[in-house]
């Protein structure tokens, strides 16, 4: 009875760290302590997360973490301490453990503290204690590999901007023949990022290579963006945080008449609003620049033929917004 309870105990508290779901984000240990503590993670961990354990915190495994129906990409860059007899973290065939060169993974000698991918056990406390970065290990690695060492992406360009009801997330990135894939990330909090899209590397060699995304479920009235891009070892790097407010999204109605065309904003905005009026083959017919867009602006479009345009308004990072107008 004793042994019996002691192993519902033990699923309790797995039942209350990990759910699944195919819906992958980022975690963050925020603070030091042991792997099952709801304390130490920024969420609750699901298959298919990405899990961060930054430089000074230290995650400890303590008994056996049977997690091989979960799929998980670890980066180390503090400590992943196994502690104890037993300690040992069972993950799914998938999963991947990149070890930074900031990182390690501590253990003290004891052949039961184990790391296994599917059924590769790719860390033994007895054989090797300590594992430092950068490497990292698969199902298919002969135990932690070095990482082959290679130019970070820079990002050249990253942009998010309302159009309409969706947002447009843009971004140019300097690449290497490393560069695998892109993920595009959301978040409501800045600190816990899930995953809407993900863009295969195209590598153009001579030139800075452009990509684009439209999320169309945005509903919260703070969204923040990221791209995390992720190369063959599974290194990552992130490009800065964008941030789409309420008051961003707010439609601008606009309306004609009588050879004058009517903005009418129904919130004030700070940044200077480009207004163009377009022909619609294209060609760039009028711009007029609005300082302090609040209330209701008037643009005379008398000199315009009459027929069909298209009127964009954009303040150059944070929003755009086109309409077709009949004048």
């Amino acid at each position: 009875m004793r042994r019996t309870l002691k192993s519902l105990f033990a699923l309790l508290l797995v039942s209350i760290s990990f759910t699944q779901n195919s819906f992958a984000k980022t975690v963050t240990a925020i603070n030091s302590g042991t792997w099952t503590s709801g304390s130490t993670w920024s969420a609750t961990l699901a298959s298919g997360d990405l899990l961060e354990i930054p430089n000074g915190i230290t995650v400890q495994v303590t008994s056996n973490m049977d997690l091989k129906s979960y799929t998980f990409t670890i980066d180390v860059a503090g400590v992943l301490d196994f502690v104890g007899g037993g300690a040992k973290l069972n993950l799914g065939a998938l999963s991947q453990i990149n070890v930074t060169a900031t990182g390690e993974i501590f253990g003290n000698s004891n052949a039961s503290q184990v790391i296994a991918i599917g059924s590769n056990n790719v860390y033994n406390s007895k054989n090797l204690n300590v594992i430092t970065g950068p490497s990292y290990a698969t199902s298919a690695t002969p135990g932690f590999l070095a990482q082959p060492v290679t130019l970070p992406v820079k990002f050249e360009s990253f942009s998010v901007a309302v159009q309409g009801s969706s947002v447009s997330v843009q971004w140019s990135a300097d690449e290497n023949a490393s560069t695998n894939f892109y993920t595009v990330e959301r978040s409501t909090d800045a600190s816990n990022w899930n995953t809407v899209e993900t863009v295969n590397a195209t590598h153009h060699s001579n030139e800075a290579s452009d990509y684009s995304y439209t999320d169309n479920t945005i509903q919260a009235t703070v969204v923040y963006y990221r791209i995390r891009q992720t190369d063959i070892s599974g290194s990552v790097t992130y490009s800065q945080t964008k941030e789409i407010t309420e008051s961003t999204v707010s439609k601008i109605n606009v309306y004609s008449n009588g050879g004058k065309i009517f903005l009418q904003f129904a919130t004030p905005l700070t940044a200077r609003v480009s207004v163009r009026i377009v022909s619609l083959s294209g060609q760039v017919l009028m711009q007029q620049d609005i300082a302090h867009a609040n209330g209701l602006c008037t643009i005379n479009a008398s000199n315009l033929s009459t027929g069909n345009y298209i009127v964009s308004l954009s303040d150059g990072s944070s929003f755009m917004q086109s309409v077709k107008l009949f004048l």
